[in-house]
């Protein structure tokens, strides 16, 4: 009772938390009719559900004095009828401090059956009184909770019992309905029982000396209380580690699910608590190994995932570079074409100045060069064709490279944009990698240079972009120019 009443379920004086191991105890215990939890004030709480007051039974007022382990005076259920004890022991706090009692109901049947078996020589037998003299197992029913051998009738018997209770152990001789008879006793441990041994001292007597007979009659006395002992102790040790044997044999071959249901007192329950808690770390273990795989499973293919994608971005970030590149060659072929085309069209202008002037002089002489002044003026006409059709074609070449440079500003603003993304991605990808720890620690390598080669996009995407201004205001330029060349020269031929 002592090893039940320090279970963390019984200290804590918690009926909602108590009952259920009650429940256990007294489900696998047969010889229990009930187990309990009381307080200090005499309120308890049964395995079988009911709750009252104790405050007015006799063991209850007992242990409020002694406040350690005892037996209650044999008693009838109000239940079964069956004669019992009810054993007790108290309940301390964590802390030290007495909080309650914890007890069971114990049936005396089986101990009656067992007495009733034995049998010492032809007449003799056993019994077993408490500790006033109440018969609590006899061979014969009637007398179970009636027979007070101190109060028998008899005055012999009513002296040896006597003397046997201040004694405990020992031998006296008494006359019973006329027959002299030897009684012997032993303790039964704690329980202030005795177990009595009777037989006529005729039959002792016959073939052996007192002294053996004496002998005989106290080795059955303590051979009953021993085998007493024996039932109590297997009833509460042996079934409970078989129990637990059997679990841990299930828990070897690697079956995390065996639950350790076996229950006892003792070390026995330390040893299933020590068990269960094996198991749980055991458990507990398991989780957090596959938890961790999921993790780095997972991880792995988000870096894969981000390695892809940031592989398809580069390929990308490179054909535009390469796009960016042909363009710019075409344009400078186009500036190169337009600065011609102007200088060109800038001969052609000083050529018609110089034709003007020659026609100024001209104009002045004799009329013996008339002749030579139409040739000249149709000299001049031609070179007003020529140079028109000049400038038509410069015209055409200045739209061309206008429309073009639009385009690379489109290209320019593409880059940019994939410049940002691919910076984005990086980061993303720096994340992943540090999630990963040592793992992923190549890939942030790999994903800084991706953000550096990003950053170097977006910075020549801008260059570009400020480059293909300036050149689209002096092409700009340059189109005014001609096109106002063009109308001059257009005038002139009219």
């Amino acid at each position: 009772m002592e090893a039940l009443a320090s279970l963390p379920a019984l200290t804590s004086l918690d009926p909602a938390v108590a009952l259920p191991v009650l429940r256990e105890f007294a489900t696998k215990d047969q010889e229990a009719e009930f187990y309990f939890l009381a307080r200090l004030d005499g309120t308890r709480w049964r395995s079988d559900g009911s709750q009252d007051n104790i405050s007015d039974r006799e063991y209850f007022q007992r242990f409020s004095k002694e406040k350690k382990v005892l037996w209650s005076r044999a008693e009838h259920s109000k239940a079964t009828g069956a004669p019992r004890v009810v054993v007790v022991a108290p309940v301390y706090r964590p802390d030290g401090i007495l909080a309650g009692l914890a007890g069971m109901a114990l049936s005396l049947n089986r101990l009656n059956e067992y007495v009733s078996r034995l049998s010492i020589g032809g007449t003799g037998y056993p019994y077993i009184v408490d500790s006033e003299g109440l018969c609590i197992a006899h061979p014969v029913r009637e007398n179970v909770l009636k027979l007070n051998i101190t109060r028998s009738g008899s005055e012999s018997l009513d002296r040896a019992a006597q003397a046997l209770l201040a004694k405990k152990r020992g031998v006296e001789r008494y006359v019973w309905e006329g027959v002299d008879k030897y009684v012997a006793s032993a303790p039964v441990g704690t329980t202030g029982w005795l177990v009595v041994a009777t037989q006529p001292i005729k039959e002792f007597l016959a073939g052996i000396r007192l002294a053996t007979a004496v002998a005989l009659i106290a080795l059955a006395a303590v051979a009953a209380a021993a085998v007493l002992l024996a039932l109590l102790l297997s009833r509460q040790i042996g079934r409970p580690v078989a129990e637990l044997s059997r679990q841990a044999e299930v828990l070897a071959t690697g079956n995390l699910a065996v639950e350790m249901r076996a229950s006892g007192f003792g070390e026995v329950e330390v040893l299933r608590g020590s068990l269960t808690r094996v198991v749980g770390g055991l458990r507990s273990i398991v989780g957090s190994v596959r938890e961790g795989i999921g993790s780095l499973e997972e991880a792995v293919n988000e870096i894969s995932s981000a390695a892809t994608t940031t592989a398809q971005v580069a390929q990308q970030v490179a054909e535009n570079v390469g796009q960016i590149s042909a363009g710019a060659e075409e344009m400078s072929a186009n500036a190169s074409a337009i600065s011609q085309a102007s200088g060109s069209t800038a001969a052609k202008i000083e050529e018609l100045t110089a034709r003007v002037e020659e026609i100024s002089r001209l104009t002045h002489g004799a009329a013996d060069r008339t002749r030579e002044g139409e040739k000249a003026l149709e000299r001049l006409a031609a070179g007003l064709t020529e140079a028109a059709r000049q400038g038509e074609v410069t015209q055409r070449i200045v739209e061309e490279l206008t429309r073009k440079t639009g385009q690379v500003k489109d290209i320019a603003a593409v880059i940019t944009g994939i410049a940002e993304q691919t910076n984005l991605l990086a980061l993303n990808a720096a994340i992943e990698a540090a999630r990963a720890a040592d793992h992923g620690r190549g890939f942030a390598v790999v994903a800084e240079e991706v953000r550096k080669l990003a950053e170097e996009s977006s910075r020549r995407a801008d260059d570009i972009a400020g480059l293909t201004q300036e050149v689209g205001g002096d092409i700009e330029k340059a189109a005014f120019a001609v096109a106002s060349t063009v109308r001059l020269l257009a005038e002139q031929q009219k």
